[in-house]
C-alpha cells in the first residue's frame, strides 16, 4: 500500500461502513443525500451510516452541509482534488487488485499486512 493510501486509511477509515461510504461517493461523484437515504441505498443501519458520515466529515473525507436552517443534513464527496484522487486510487485497488483488497481489509481490522 502506497504512502497516500496508508495515510488516508489512518486519517479516518477504520470500518467497513466508512470504506463503503467513500467507495459509494467515488462511484457516484454527483451524489448529494441525507444519511437516511444513503443508508437505504447501502442497505445499512441508519445510525451506523450517520455515525460514519459524521466521522468522515470531521476527518475531511466527505462534505457535510445543512439546508433549511439545519433541518436537513446532506453529504457529498469531498472537494479536495488530492483527497478525491487518493480515494479514487483506494477504490481502484479495492475493486481491481485482490491482494490490495485483502491488505485494505486487514488494515481496517488492525491485522498485520
Amino acid at each position: 500500500m502506497d504512502e497516500d493510501l496508508a495515510a488516508i486509511m489512518q486519517r479516518g477509515i477504520d470500518s467497513l461502513v466508512k470504506l463503503e461510504l467513500l467507495l459509494l461517493f467515488d462511484a457516484n461523484p454527483d451524489l448529494v443525500d441525507t444519511a437516511q437515504a444513503i443508508a437505504a441505498r447501502l442497505a445499512r443501519d441508519m445510525r451506523d451510516v450517520k455515525f460514519a458520515l459524521r466521522a468522515l466529515a470531521a476527518s475531511d473525507l466527505v462534505n457535510q452541509f445543512e439546508l433549511g436552517a439545519g433541518r436537513y443534513v446532506l453529504y457529498s464527496r469531498v472537494e479536495s482534488y488530492h483527497t478525491r484522487a487518493t480515494i479514487r486510487r483506494l477504490s481502484e485497488v479495492y475493486h481491481g487488485d485482490e491482494q490490495g483488497r485483502v491488505e485494505i481489509i486487514k488494515k481496517l481490522m488492525g491485522l498485520p499486512t
